[in-house]
């Protein structure tokens, strides 16, 4: 009797991944272009494919996890024929699914209704911008949604190890992930065995910390990852919190100025079921330690959440921010409608007859917040064809005056699987840059490949801050096909 609903509930979150398979498919992964910060990513990943790990092929201040998998899918579809960008953009895919169906799960075992789950699910494909990024690819936050999703379907089955190692593959993919990890072992210090638990949870994520910094390792490349990830966060003067009011709006749109009206509910509705939730604590103070020390899942579930609320508070700049509070958002919502639908109802006998279109209409209303516009989430009219017809003509730049320095629109090499004249392919973050600067003395010029570049490919950031003889060695050249996509393209002087 035990497992009688399991192949049931197998098949529903099957149907959930599929919708969700669905939104990704709404743009083509064949066509579709690389855009925002995925080009950086993107051309990571095609370096991990040829062997070269990330933080060498690019200064990058984030966890390079996600990228490891976008390349070694790279690889694999490689070697079975398969297009280099469509297995990355399918893995990705494929991780969007799992989170959707993960959540299923997560949200029948912390509450036990099914009602619950299936809310949550809707609430979780209500997020057009995730599955738009998600069939882009590469994108480290998408990867790490699965994470944390798992990692929640790990603690509610008290699987602390297996919750541990996936928390820390979430931080690994994205480092303010890590409150994730810390709000779980928050929750199981005032429970059951606290040292066990915690100490379960820590040996998991130290095993998958180990693991992945043994990559490095047997690279030998360690001691540069870990000052990329670790030493140039250490600088944290020039950060500036944003006002509470803009703070609060960005939660409510969902990190989307222009979000639609089912979008912002959700938003509200997720902040006051945490009002809710706290004034429930403040009121029944004795009832929350009780179910603190039984070791309730909702205890870390409610600390891991507030973390990741706080961290998007003082810190925060476009949509896939909101990414981290997603499966939050999702299961919190859809407990929220829940308990909206169980006291509108009460308790008379015939409050079945109530509940049950209350429910119904909760969920259609969900449904119908599913239907995201795609126009949403434009990409400007480009397609991949365009920007690998932008390659071929850097690539002829290259032939005529010598190799190329690409700041800011590095995925134009890795069309044409090319190595940067310089690791530092992107100078707009101001750390990258001061360590651009130090690692030139002063006076920055990429000399790695032993010659000076014969063009510079300037996007997306002013460079002269780093590279003041930029004006006196290399003259600007307009070539509209460059101009036209904000690149400006810098001919040497003096070519060799």
């Amino acid at each position: 009797m035990k497992h009688r609903w399991l192949i049931p509930d197998l098949l529903v979150a099957a149907c959930y991944a599929w919708l969700a398979a669905y939104l990704c498919a709404r743009w083509p992964l064949s066509t579709l272009p690389v855009v925002m910060d995925n080009q950086l990513y993107f051309f990571a990943a095609d370096r991990v494919a040829d062997g070269i790990p990330p933080h060498i092929s690019l200064v990058d201040h984030k966890h390079a996890l996600s990228t490891m998998l976008s390349g070694w899918a790279t690889a694999a579809g490689r070697a079975a024929g398969v297009d280099g960008m469509l297995a990355p953009r399918c893995l990705s895919v494929a991780t969007a699914c799992a989170s959707v169906a993960g959540l299923w799960f997560a949200a029948l075992k912390l509450s036990g209704r099914r009602v619950h789950a299936h809310l949550s699910a809707l609430t979780m494909l209500a997020f057009g911008d995730f599955f738009f990024q998600a069939a882009a690819g590469y994108r480290p936050k998408v990867f790490m949604v699965v994470f944390i999703v798992a990692a929640l379907l790990a603690y509610f089955h008290r699987r602390f190890v297996t919750a541990g190692a996936v928390s820390a593959a979430a931080f690994l993919c994205w480092q303010p992930a890590g409150v994730v990890l810390a709000g779980l072992g928050a929750g199981l210090l005032p429970g059951p065995r606290p040292h066990r638990t915690v100490l379960h949870l820590a040996a998991g994520a130290l095993v998958a910390v180990l693991a992945y910094q043994s990559y490095f390792f047997f690279h030998g490349v360690m001691g540069e990852q870990l000052y990329q990830t670790y030493g140039m966060h250490a600088d944290v003067r020039q950060h500036r919190m944003p006002p509470i009011g803009e703070s609060i709006d960005f939660l409510i749109a969902l990190g989307l100025a222009h979000r639609d009206l089912a979008g912002r509910l959700i938003g509200v509705s997720f902040l006051v079921g945490l009002a809710l939730g706290g004034l429930w604590v403040v009121s029944r103070p004795l009832r929350a330690l009780r179910m603190a020390r039984e070791g309730s899942p909702w205890i870390g579930f409610s600390l891991a959440a507030a973390g990741a609320v706080a961290f998007t508070m003082i810190d925060h700049q476009a949509y896939p921010d909101m990414f981290v509070l997603h499966p939050f958002i999702a299961l919190g919502v859809g407990w929220l409608l829940v308990v909206f639908c169980d006291h509108a109802a009460g308790s008379q006998g015939y409050a079945r007859l109530i509940r049950v279109p209350l429910l119904g209409l909760c969920m259609v209303t969900m449904a119908f917040a599913v239907n995201d516009r795609r126009d949403l989430f434009p990409v400007g009219g480009e397609t991949r064809a365009d920007q690998e017809a932008v390659a071929k003509h850097m690539d002829l730049l290259a032939e005529e005056h010598g190799p190329v320095w690409a700041i800011g629109c590095v995925h134009l090499l890795a069309y044409l699987h090319r190595d940067n004249h310089s690791k530092f392919g992107m100078l707009l973050d101001p750390r990258v840059a001061e360590y651009a600067v130090r690692s030139g003395n002063g006076s920055f010029l990429p000399l790695e490949k032993g010659v000076p570049p014969g063009v510079i490919l300037v996007a997306r950031s002013d460079v002269r801050g780093v590279v003041p003889w930029l004006e006196d060695r290399y003259v600007l050249r307009n070539y509209p096909m460059f101009r036209s996509r904000g690149i400006n393209v810098w001919i040497r002087r003096d070519p060799a």
